[in-house]
């Protein structure tokens, strides 16, 4: 009989597991964009990304003999997968940092990708890696060309000038790193425009997290706004 999905036994740990222990469920095709892209095994995802099992295909009490043989990815490039793969094998969760100074729009590849698959671990590890980025002043030009390559009323940039929003709110954005800011007429402007919102929502007073949650959940009231 196999083991429920909460044994500790169901639980693997890809560091210290070989590759036969790893593969002995057997493995799934990964295709990105149509194409190919690498093999990954049956427990780890069953682990790390659960929502990748499509639940009516299980035919026993196993999940992880429920996943799919074929997985396809959609709207990722080579670097994004590249970093998701490699999160998958980090037994502690985390991601690799981008270099200092250096675009970070495949972070927000992988925050797209974890918010389409339901992944919360891999959004929480961008998260991290993204406000780590942000608390570095030298690297506010590199955020500003990112955010000028993102699409117009994107979420990215529904969160990138959320969160300096509500750190203008909560008074924690330092002088240093306004300045590069206000170079990027785009992020400016979406800033504003949740400053604007939250006045009207009364969230002006409120902690930085609180007004961060809300603005995550009331995305499309900033999309209004420029409408």
């Amino acid at each position: 009989m196999s083991e429920s999905p909460g044994s500790s036994e169901s639980k693997v740990n890809p560091r210290s597991a070989n590759v036969l222990d790893l593969e002995a469920d057997g493995v799934v095709s990964v295709y990105v964009n149509g194409k190919f892209a690498w093999q990954l095994p049956k427990k780890i995802l069953y682990v790390k990304v659960p929502s990748a099992i499509p639940k009516f295909q299980v035919e026993d009490d196993d999940p992880i003999g429920a996943a799919p043989a074929v997985w396809e990815i959609k709207n990722c490039s080579e670097e994004a997968f590249r970093l998701f793969n490699e999160w998958l094998y980090n037994s502690r969760g985390q991601l690799k940092e981008p270099l200092p100074g250096s675009p970070i729009n495949v972070y927000f590849e992988l925050n797209q990708l974890a918010s389409v698959y339901q992944i919360p671990d891999l959004a929480i590890a961008v998260s991290k890696v993204i406000q780590k980025f942000f608390d570095d002043s030298e690297n506010m030009s590199a955020v500003s060309k990112s955010y000028a390559d993102l699409p117009p009323k994107s979420p990215d940039r529904a969160t990138i000038s959320g969160r300096f929003a509500a750190l203008v709110l909560t008074k924690q954005l330092k002088m240093d790193i306004m300045k590069p800011l206000i170079e990027s007429t785009d992020l400016t402007r979406d800033l504003l425009i949740w400053l604007v919102i939250c006045k009207q929502y009364g969230l002006d007073n409120d902690g930085y997290q609180k007004i961060f949650d809300w603005m995550g959940e009331n995305y499309q009231v900033w999309v209004e706004a420029q409408e």
